[in-house]
């Protein structure tokens, strides 16, 4: 029995069946540190910074987001596979945003329209949805054709 607590001979802290020997610890550099809490500010102005990039052969400010999009748009199209996940996952979840944002706009409109009372806050919230979507809720799809030109004008001078 005496000979089971003899050191294993490649590791001076086991007996020769494997097992600790007592007076050693299986953790010898301790628990680790706790980490800091995670600064959720932090990765939200570095995604928002603006930047100067070059872009056929001109100079073009945008976001780092934009530019890191741009980037796995232009992977993307070369055919690699993940750059294409993650930009379809990404399009996904802005369309079901875009979607709520809609459907809370509509429902808002139609309180409205029924005379119903809607607080000040959430007017206020739907129009701010209207301005940010570029939208009119009274827009037509005609209406919307000419924007889409006017706007494909603009980006061509």
């Amino acid at each position: 029995m005496s000979d089971d607590r003899t050191p294993h001979p490649d590791y001076p802290d086991r007996d020769s069946k494997g097992r600790i020997l007592p007076g050693h610890t299986g953790n010898p550099k301790g628990r680790p540190e706790k980490r800091p809490p995670l600064d959720l500010s932090s990765p939200l102005l570095f995604a928002n910074t603006l930047i100067s990039i070059k872009k056929e052969g001109k100079t073009v400010e945008m976001t780092r987001r934009e530019a890191l999009i741009n980037k796995m748009f232009e992977q993307a199209v070369q055919g690699k596979v993940t750059p294409m996940r993650i930009l379809w996952n990404v399009f996904q979840e802005e369309r079901k945003v875009l979607q709520e944002a809609q459907q809370r706009v509509q429902e808002t409109l139609h309180r409205h329209s029924l005379g119903m009372d809607i607080s000040d806050q959430e007017w206020m919230s739907a129009m701010r949805i209207i301005e940010a979507m570029d939208l009119s809720p009274y827009e037509t799809p005609a209406l919307r054709r000419k924007r889409a030109r006017q706007a494909q004008k603009r980006a061509r001078e």
